[in-house]
């Protein structure tokens, strides 16, 4: 019988054609948006900077103003910021009385202060003091900051302007940049959809006249599929060889199945943990993380709270692989959504539990160690929810020490009875001074012996490297246990967090002698 003829719709063009419209409509919309993004950031920074030299200039200013002729020192400081910063309209230095007694033209020296007329209060987001003031017109942004004595007198005003239009350039220079790379952008992905497609049916086309020589038979399952483009072709031509290639197909599509599903786990695994160079100001933290298998049930966070305290936690799931992935991302979203409104551990630990617990599969639990940082004295409270203890070690003498927890696992029991067992404790830590928490891939790390790492191999690495950063103790551990295994396979999850905080004897010293004279 003869083929039917009909008529086929290129399905390049087809995919093309639509692929090139929403990647126009993307990249122009997601160009407009950081568009309008540059334009924020740029007068946020530009307002961060005025106020930066703005108190700069005023706390240059406090001992000049005790002088008597205070215009002998501020009137070359100020001409030459203003030489060496063209943006600037003016600078000023006022009295308490209201007299100018700093200015780059010593005509003005000692004459009344009168601000520009038409400037009107500018509402700017950025932490001020008090008596710090931001006003504008059209042409001028101006910052007003007040010189005050060390007992927090007042001496004066700085007054320090600049021009709007230094602005206005530079935004239009960004904006102009971001939509030159976005036109760009969107022509190279044109030009590579077209490509792409173009490459993509090639094969199909090749595989359809293979198939309409090799396919005949009888068959007992038919694909059913009307559509006038290659598809549409491969699909009519491969009825008449499904028989044959069922099985194979099953098989080779749950492989594929299983593998992306893995693929994906481990990328929402990668995605809980927080990025290698943590960041937190006034302090070093490292941490490391290697699942067993594919995916893993280990988890370690840090968790802003406010602007001065941050909290840590180290979790391990019983159990590897999805299931305790799923129940580890779980753990974490309830664990950040939630840890913003309690300031006491045992008592966020004790809400996680009564929330995880409906949902705990029978057998699985976790343990996990959950702490408050407050970052400006140091002072880490925290408690353990069946966890490892606290590695803690001091700078000032050097040793360490094991600080245990008392609760219980997660997800095992009721409210009442899990907080009847935890209890928040505290360590405080000194410039130099840090800690170590980690997970049972670390202590019980095996050798082909059978013999445990254990927490005296912990110890000992710890007593010798805490004198170093935390991401050299973190290395120094990973690379002693690596050691010890000698090439044995890792049968659980790894995880290690070390935390420091900045300075040493050296800055404690500093601090004492400090408070000392402010006594």
């Amino acid at each position: 019988m003869a083929m039917e003829k009909r008529i086929f719709i290129s399905l390049k063009w087809i995919f093309a054609i639509s692929v090139g419209a929403l990647l126009s409509v993307l990249t122009l919309a997601s160009g407009r948006i950081i568009i309008e993004k540059e334009r924020e950031v740029l007068e946020a920074e530009t307002q961060r900077r005025l106020l930066a030299q703005c108190r700069n200039l005023a706390s240059l200013s406090s001992s000049p103003l005790l002088d008597e002729f205070p215009e002998f020192v501020l009137h070359p400081l100020l001409k030459d910021i203003l030489e060496e910063n063209a943006e600037l309209a003016h600078a000023v230095v006022v009295d308490r009385e209201g007299r100018i007694r700093g200015d780059a033209d010593l005509r003005r020296i000692d004459q009344p202060f009168e601000d520009r007329p038409g400037l009107s209060l500018l509402a700017v987001d950025l932490p001020k003091e008090s008596r710090e003031t931001f006003r504008h017109d059209e042409e001028i942004l101006k910052v007003s900051v007040p010189v005050l004595y060390r007992d927090g007198a007042l001496l004066g005003t700085v007054h320090l302007g600049m021009r709007k239009d230094h602005v206005r350039r530079a935004i239009a220079d960004a904006q102009k940049n971001t939509f030159q790379v976005v036109l760009g952008a969107l022509a190279i992905g044109l030009v590579f959809t077209i490509f792409l497609t173009s490459r993509i049916v090639r094969p199909i086309n090749q595989l359809t006249r293979g198939t309409e020589e090799i396919g005949r038979g009888n068959l007992d399952y038919r694909i059913e599929v009307k559509s006038r483009t290659e598809v549409g072709r491969l699909a009519r031509t491969f009825n008449e060889m499904t028989a044959r290639l069922k099985e194979a197909q099953k098989a080779m599509i749950e492989r594929e199945r299983l593998n992306r599903d893995l693929e994906i786990a481990h990328e929402i695994e990668e995605k809980l943990l927080p990025r290698p160079n943590l960041e937190v100001p006034g302090y070093d933290v490292a941490g490391f993380h290697r699942s067993a298998r594919v995916v893993g049930g280990d988890y370690y966070d840090l968790i802003p709270i406010d602007e001065e305290h941050v909290g840590i936690t180290v979790a391990d799931v019983a159990g590897k692989g999805i299931p305790g992935l799923v129940v580890m991302a779980m753990t974490s979203a309830l664990l950040r959504s939630h840890a913003p409104r309690y300031r006491s551990p045992a008592e966020m630990l004790t809400v996680l539990n009564a929330m995880l617990l409906p949902n705990m599969r029978r057998g699985m639990f976790i343990t996990m160690f959950y702490g408050i940082l407050h970052l400006p004295t140091g002072r880490f409270v925290f408690a353990g929810a069946g966890h490892n203890p606290l590695v803690h070690f001091r700078a000032d003498t050097g040793l360490q020490s094991l600080v245990g927890t008392k609760g219980i696992p997660l997800g095992l029991y009721s409210e009442g009875r899990f907080a009847e067992r935890i209890a928040n404790q505290s360590i405080v830590l000194q410039p130099g001074d840090g800690f170590l928490q980690y997970t049972d891939g670390v202590s019980e790390a095996t050798n082909p012996a059978l013999e445990e790492f254990g927490i005296d191999g912990l110890l000992s690495v710890a007593r010798r490297e805490c004198g170093h950063g935390s991401r050299e103790i973190v290395e120094a551990i990973l690379e002693e246990v690596r050691r010890f295994s000698e090439g044995a396979p890792a049968a659980d999850d790894l995880t290690i967090l070390a935390v420091k905080r900045a300075g040493g004897a050296r800055a404690r010293a500093r601090a004492a002698r400090e408070g000392a004279s402010s006594r």
